[in-house]
């Protein structure tokens, strides 16, 4: 999520000389947001209509750790 995660030389290197600082497709989550464009609505109600229980567990992604910390946590 920051930039200063990757101090390493062989990780500066890896990530740098790729598309950008995030290795892999060039503009990935746009072209993922304008794919969903036509059909978002149907996925959703399809999603919604499952009867599946979601799991409301904590992820290990670092940004659940800074979120709990600014919601006072």
């Amino acid at each position: 999520y920051n930039w200063w995660f990757r101090k390493r030389p062989d990780l500066i290197r890896k990530c740098h000389t790729k598309t950008s600082w995030n290795p892999g497709t060039y503009a990935y989550i746009l072209k993922c947001y304008q794919a969903a464009k036509k059909n978002w609505k149907k996925f959703v109600r399809d999603w919604l209509a499952q009867d599946v229980p979601v799991p409301l567990v904590r992820g290990h992604e670092y940004a659940t750790y800074i979120i709990n910390a600014y919601l006072g946590g």
